[in-house]
């Protein structure tokens, strides 16, 4: 019934702004603990390797793309999705120098 999907709907945003929220809090806590304990290194790639990686990944995206109709579909979707996110995602890359 439209009732049970409406629940179901409810209940599944739920379950993710939950999963969301609770991984931005441990998350900080996890990483220092990995450091201080194991010697963990957290590190970030630079941007030309960002290029080089990106360029790898849209030369599998014309080669699939041509060869699945489903994966061309969902990468155009994504890749819709991404440049209409891109400027959110940009401004969240800025650094935080609040923190300084």
């Amino acid at each position: 019934s439209d009732q049970n999907k409406t629940i179901v709907e409810t209940a599944c945003r739920s379950a993710m702004i939950r999963s969301y929220v609770e991984t931005e809090a441990v998350n900080p806590g996890a990483m220092a603990e990995m450091g201080e304990k194991y010697g963990v290194i957290t590190r970030r790639w630079r941007d030309d390797q960002i290029a080089v990686f990106e360029a790898a990944w849209n030369e599998v995206v014309v080669e699939d793309s041509a060869n699945d109709p489903l994966f061309k579909e969902v990468t155009e979707s994504y890749s819709k999705w991404r440049k209409t996110y891109s400027k959110w995602g940009t401004a969240q890359a800025l650094k935080p120098t609040y923190l300084d």
